[in-house]
């Protein structure tokens, strides 16, 4: 099995800095773990792959929170997805 390397020149910029840090990949992706838990649902499961990739890298998709999520959770599962467009 052969894992993403990000310091692989294919995965960086010509400043050579990578094109997307990992951990921002990796607190978005506990956010939508997160909702799975929560929700007990596929994320984005009638929506195309590259329809999500565009929507989720432009901040026009988002999977909806519930209103009877404890506020802690919420929070949690919204700042995970908010580290993109702050980092």
């Amino acid at each position: 099995m052969q894992y993403c390397n990000i310091n692989n020149p294919a995965f960086q910029r010509s400043s050579s800095k990578p094109l997307l840090d990992v951990t921002v990949v990796a607190c978005r992706s506990f956010g939508v773990v997160l909702w799975e838990l929560l929700i007990h649902e596929v994320p984005y499961k009638d929506v195309d792959s590259s329809a999500i990739i565009w929507g989720v890298g432009s901040n026009s998709l988002q999977l909806p929170v519930p209103e009877t999520c404890p506020e802690g959770l919420k929070l949690l599962i919204t700042q995970c997805w908010l580290v993109l467009f702050v980092i």
